[in-house]
């Protein structure tokens, strides 16, 4: 492969022994390779393909491969090493994007109808599974008729034109519709981020996005990328605020050496359920636009709107979530930060809420289970209640003692919980 391609990484699928079989035939300017049958270094290959070399040449045919397992790449669609020498480390976003020009030359030195398919490709934590791709490359336009795969446990069909510039430095255009079905959203979310991810877990039912961009670069692409979408799910878990704690909390049955430090923070350590999940967005510019994200579930509603920075690479989301069956307020939190390592912070309101029900609970426990032991303990004097003689003139009103003495054992407890 390196004699064809100078500098091919031979940690790709395809490295290792050649050993194919078929039968050609040619003369003028025709090459046929019918019953095509063997191995390309670690995959197999079978199919027919043709070539006609004049005036221009023109390929078609059907290829069938096994399993392809292409090399690691970052999200500039290049090695790790290329892009530490490509991109700049000033750049907007980092190196997230390559500021290198995408060469297009290749669109115009041969026209193709193809019909390629593939058991699996797999790339970083992307894994597509019986793969299609049919495309017909004309004077420099890529139409994807069908190009579909299977795509963690779901399927997923992308169609749409890609025009390349007549130079090698003039912009590329795009413009494609993407649908999927049943796409498991922990193992979508990992392969985007390029990380495990598990703040969603469940199934996006149906996905629908339109995008377009113009660039002579995968960061001019993503800077000018433009379109919209909606996003439905079933069965949805989302980490971050633990809906039933805090229900539970609600009612007072919660254990105050468990609620440690910030209240919303240790229930931000829980997950929520959700039975249905819809979102819609715009996209001008590389940025997401989030019109609408809802949760809605048998324990909790989620509301979120924000947005989504792709060439800079972060996430910035208000959300507003509604305990269901409980006398908690709708309390507002943000997700903020990279995409890869967001933040949350927030809960005031329901944070008081919780402060409350913690002293409430505690005032309760220590009234009611010490009793008369906490006067002693606090040297709080004994004194008797006795019936005004008639005739004199009752006492002025004493605080209570008590009283106060248990909000002071409550302040002592908070600072042993870590409030």
């Amino acid at each position: 492969m390196r004699t064809f391609q100078k500098g091919f990484d031979g940690s790709s699928g395809f490295f290792g022994p050649l050993d194919v079989s078929g039968q050609v035939k040619w003369g003028g300017d025709k090459v046929e390779v019918t019953a095509l049958d063997g191995k390309l270094g670690q995959t197999s290959i079978n199919g027919n393909i043709s070539a006609i070399t004049k005036p221009k040449t023109k390929i078609s045919g059907a290829l069938d491969f096994g399993n392809i397992i292409l090399p690691s790449a970052t999200n500039n669609g290049g090695t790790i090493e290329a892009a530490e020498k490509s991109v700049s480390a000033t750049s907007e976003g980092g190196d997230r994007w390559s500021r290198d020009v995408i060469d297009t030359s290749w669109m115009h030195s041969f026209d193709a109808d193809l019909d390629i398919k593939a058991k699996s490709i797999t790339q970083n934590m992307w894994r597509l599974s019986d793969a299609n791709f049919d495309f017909i490359l004309n004077d420099g336009v890529l139409t994807l008729n069908d190009v579909s795969a299977g795509l963690f446990g779901g399927r997923a069909v992308l169609s749409g034109i890609i025009k390349s510039g007549a130079g090698k430095t003039d912009p590329v255009s795009v413009s494609a519709k993407l649908n999927a079905n049943d796409v498991d959203a922990k193992g979508l979310m990992s392969a985007v981020t390029g990380k495990p991810s598990y703040t969603m877990t469940g199934t996006l039912s149906t996905v629908d996005v339109n995008v377009n961009a113009t660039g002579a670069s995968s960061v001019a692409l993503v800077q000018t990328l433009g379109g919209d979408g909606n996003v439905q799910g079933k069965n949805i878990v989302v980490k971050g605020v633990d809906a039933a704690q805090l229900a539970s909390a609600a009612k007072g049955s919660y254990k105050p050496l468990e609620r440690a430090g910030s209240l919303f923070q240790s229930f931000q350590n829980g997950q929520t359920e959700f039975t249905d999940f819809n979102a819609s967005f715009v996209i001008q510019s590389g940025i997401v636009n989030f019109s609408k994200i809802n949760f809605d579930g048998p324990k909790a509603l989620l509301n979120s709107t924000g947005i989504v920075n792709l060439p800079k690479w972060t996430i910035d989301l208000k959300n507003s979530m509604t305990v269901k069956d409980t006398d908690i307020p709708p309390f507002d939190f943000t997700v903020r930060g990279s995409l890869d390592n967001p933040m949350n912070s927030g809960g005031d309101i329901v944070n008081n809420y919780l402060q409350k029900k913690f002293e409430k609970k505690a005032t309760q426990f220590i009234e009611d289970k010490l009793g008369g032991k906490l006067d002693k303990l606090l040297g709080v004097p004994q004194t008797p209640v006795t019936e005004p003689v008639e005739g004199e003139v009752a006492p002025t009103q004493q605080p209570n003692v008590k009283e106060e003495a248990a909000k002071e054992a409550v302040k002592a407890l908070q600072g042993l919980f870590g409030k």
